[in-house]
């Protein structure tokens, strides 16, 4: 069992982070808000970045989606990583692996990621888009806990982050579909120097990982997607009343139906403003916004999918999920604060 978990150590780390391209190890690429209540640590390992600790109702002021006229609106926004089945309790990386190969597979430590707008995407024919795990894109659990979710961790956020710089695992790749409706992460493993390079590139045959975006979401936004993938109508508009029922307050309310998301300018601009309010946990189960899909050699079933949440707009303002993934994390899991990586020392 512990060789198995040593395996797993590298091979399931799973984040949806979309940063600017660098090659360095860690980079604070964005003044953050001030914030009188976080503080920076000096490097907990020799060669490490320092640490920005933030509490965890903070975690917006923290996280800068992109607001690029380059990307799509619905690329804008922070994502909660729904790794242990909190929300949708149907999948997570425990009851999708196959045929419990594994028993108790311990989970992440990430919190949430973002897209940066640092990089504009149609200045990239090819779409691929190296992104950086070790800065503040990518938030960890800072509080010292043992399970998220009554699910094991896979190790502390420190931990995970010293691996990390110490393995030269901080970098990935991002290969986007032409409407930024997917994208799969590669060069993942090849880069583990710690495990053996040999074992890098079969983690990288083995495990194919990808984010797709969800049919209701596409919907919303007006985005066109493959027909075997789309819904029925009355399935979108069930989904509507769930996923944003302030716009059912009213009859006439614009937010409400097809294609109303991401209009700039517009009472409906941003998932936000269209829908405010809050939706309970039970409510939010099927109201993933993407969904981070694992498969493996051709003809091996996915396993450890997962849903991703969104929990900030493009302005740093909290969707009707954000007190949903607090409650998760704070009152459920004992997680006060989450911490990112920076290059400048503390002073």
């Amino acid at each position: 069992m512990k060789s198995c978990y040593s395996i797993l150590r590298y091979v399931l780390p799973v984040v949806l982070v979309v940063t600017p391209v660098t090659t360095s190890a860690v980079i604070r690429h964005v003044d953050r808000v001030d914030d009188d209540e976080s503080r920076c640590e000096d490097p907990v390992n020799p060669g490490g970045p320092s640490l920005r600790v933030i509490k965890l109702e903070n975690t917006l002021k923290h996280l800068f989606p992109p607001q690029s006229d380059g990307l799509p609106e619905y690329v804008k926004y922070s994502q909660f990583m729904d790794q242990s089945g909190a929300v949708n309790t149907d999948y997570s990386l425990y009851n999708t692996f196959p045929v419990n190969l594994i028993n108790d597979i311990p989970v992440g430590v990430e919190y949430a990621g973002l897209s940066e707008s640092a990089l504009v995407f149609p200045d990239n024919p090819n779409r691929i888009q190296p992104i950086n795990g070790c800065d503040g894109g990518w938030l960890l659990f800072y509080t010292d806990i043992t399970e998220v979710n009554s699910k094991p961790l896979l190790m502390t956020g420190l931990e995970s982050i010293h691996d990390r710089v110490r393995y030269n695992l901080c970098s990935l790749n991002l290969v986007w579909n032409r409407d930024f409706t997917k994208f799969e992460i590669t060069s993942g493993f090849k880069n583990i120097v710690g495990v053996g390079v040999a074992l890098g590139a079969v983690g990288d045959f083995l495990m194919k990982v990808s984010n797709e975006l969800e049919p209701y979401w596409a919907w919303k936004f007006g985005v066109s997607i493959p027909r075997r993938k789309r819904l029925s109508e009355e399935e979108y508009n069930e989904l509507d009343q769930i996923c944003c029922p302030a716009a059912m307050d009213n009859p006439t309310n614009p937010c409400w139906g097809e294609a109303t998301l991401g209009v700039n300018g517009s009472a409906c601009e941003t998932i936000s403003m269209a829908c405010p309010g809050k939706i309970s946990l039970a409510d939010a189960k099927p109201c993933g916004m993407w969904k981070r899909i694992n498969r493996g050699i051709v003809g091996f079933p996915e396993y450890g999918t997962y849903f991703m949440f969104p929990i900030g707009d493009k302005y740093g303002n909290p969707t009707p999920y954000f007190d949903n993934y607090v409650e998760i994390l704070k009152n459920m899991s004992g997680v006060h604060e989450v911490f990112y990586g920076q290059d400048e020392p503390c002073e």
